[in-house]
Formats: C-alpha cells, structure tokens, sequence
C-alpha cells in the first residue's frame, strides 16, 4: 500500500459513460472518471467484449495438447491452449466444452474447472477469462 493509503483512496468515480464505436467482437467505451486524488475529471477508453475461456488439456501420458493458429494482431501463427469466447447463454464451461470437442486429439470426457481470473489487461479490457484443465 503506497504511503498508507486506503484501497478506497484508489478507487475513480466513473463520472459518465458512453459507448463509443461498436465491432463484432468488441466496443469501444469512452469514461470519464474523478481523480481520487486530484477530483480532476479524465477520459479512459475501456474495450468490452465477451469473456473468453481457456483450456489446459492434458493427455492420460501427461502431455499438454496445444493448437496452432493464426492470429490477425500478431499477424503470425500462435501456439496456444485451445479456447475461444464464452457464447451467449452459455456457461464458461459450456462454451470450454465445445472448444475441446473442436479438437479431433482430444477426449474432453473427464474436466474441472480452475475457476476466472481478472481481465487480461484490466487497464483497458472489462472480459474476464477462465480456464479449465482436462483431468
């Protein structure tokens, strides 16, 4: 804690929200939020989208089965867990099942689930993960 301060003493009143562009697996909203310390009023874009899930599968020889995609930010090929959105509806469970089955190596029969995490980069992203691991 920075100098004895307050978790409270950190937090930024978000002052007005608005969304601001729309895309198929994403919007952009425009925040302002009051300085916690200052009470000054600034701007943030903050990126909504879906929550993802991620997948640890692990073969009944202890291997980890990773997958081999393209990916349009890095414009390379990515190895990976496999995972994807959690879909409308679904459970993150649910939609971690599916992406295993999207996998002719896997027997997704036997899972659990490790539970969420915080966004990816919380600084600017409101998706939460989870990930789950084959038994």
């Amino acid at each position: 804690m920075e100098h004895g301060r307050k978790d409270k003493d950190l937090i930024w009143e978000l002052v007005e929200s608005r969304t601001d562009r729309v895309y198929n697996l994403f919007s952009v909203a425009i925040h302002k939020n009051a300085s916690p310390r200052t009470g000054a009023i600034h701007e943030f874009q903050v990126l909504d989208s879906p929550d993802w899930v991620a997948i640890i599968p692990i073969t009944s020889d202890d291997k980890m089965v990773l997958v081999k995609q393209y990916r349009h930010g890095s414009r390379e090929i990515s190895l990976e867990p496999p995972g994807g959105l959690v879909k409308n509806g679904q459970s993150p469970e649910q939609s971690g099942l599916e992406e295993l089955e999207e996998e002719p190596a896997i027997d997704p029969a036997r899972w659990n689930s490790w539970g969420g995490s915080t966004p990816c980069l919380p600084c600017f992203q409101t998706s939460f993960g989870f990930t789950s691991r084959e038994m």
